[in-house]
């Protein structure tokens, strides 16, 4: 069963805990570790070779030290990794302090399912628009349909604004919450051409720059799968 929208809270906690757990018992410090040695993931039938980099999140700031990872493919629910724009960096020391400034900053956090629960683009626009959830507006973002996400409130200054790409087959959807706060962020709803459904959190600052990271968050998914 697809839904308009997902309580994403829940869904990255989900998706994160089981990326840790198949990860492998036990870990390293920092100092023990080849951040370049891959943790290896089967998903969807599918191999990916991800760095221990990659995991700063999940295991670096949460757990003080990196996973040990198996020899082996293990089955996944899904992949979790942190990196840093332009590019999708994984972590070194060299950009240590970027990982550990507070907010979102430059940092990137992307979570990988092959469970697809998303509406195509167009029908997720008449649904809301059914719900008299959204205004379309004048795009400030080439190429996205940009429209006010009320969220039930008519307060200008409340909800989020929308962002969709719309009727070219492809499935695209930015959000940013039109909250107050120090690191404000938006995230991407997306579905690769190898049929992953990919999210992924940024900060506001660089949502004109919303093209280039999605094209290195492909570029960078691509990249971990064995051939």
């Amino acid at each position: 069963m697809k839904f308009p929208y997902l309580n994403i809270a829940i869904w990255w906690q989900s998706v994160a805990a089981i990326s840790i757990f198949l990860s492998g018992c036990g870990g390293r410090m920092s100092e023990e570790v080849n951040l370049n040695e891959p943790v290896r993931y089967m998903l969807a039938g599918k191999k990916y070779e991800v760095p221990l980099g990659y995991h700063y999140d999940d295991f670096l700031k949460r757990k003080n030290r990196w996973p040990n990872p198996k020899d082996e493919f293990t089955g996944a629910g899904g992949i979790s990794i942190t990196g840093l724009i332009p590019g999708v960096r994984p972590y070194d020391e060299s950009v240590r302090a970027e990982f550990e400034r507070l907010g979102h900053g430059n940092k990137i956090s992307i979570i990988i399912s092959p469970r697809i629960s998303l509406y195509p683009s167009d029908e997720y626009v008449q649904r809301m628009r059914g719900m008299n959830r959204l205004d379309l507006l004048p795009s400030d973002l080439n190429g996205l349909a940009h429209y006010w996400d009320n969220q039930g409130a008519s307060d200008k200054s409340k909800g989020a604004d929308l962002y969709i790409k719309e009727g070219d087959g492809e499935y695209f959807r930015l959000q940013c919450p039109r909250v107050g706060g120090p690191s404000p962020s938006c995230t991407v709803m997306t579905v690769t051409n190898s049929g992953l459904q990919v999210e992924y959190v940024f900060s506001i600052s660089h949502l004109r720059s919303w093209r280039e990271i999605d094209d290195d968050v492909a570029k960078s998914i691509e990249s971990f799968m064995v051939k």
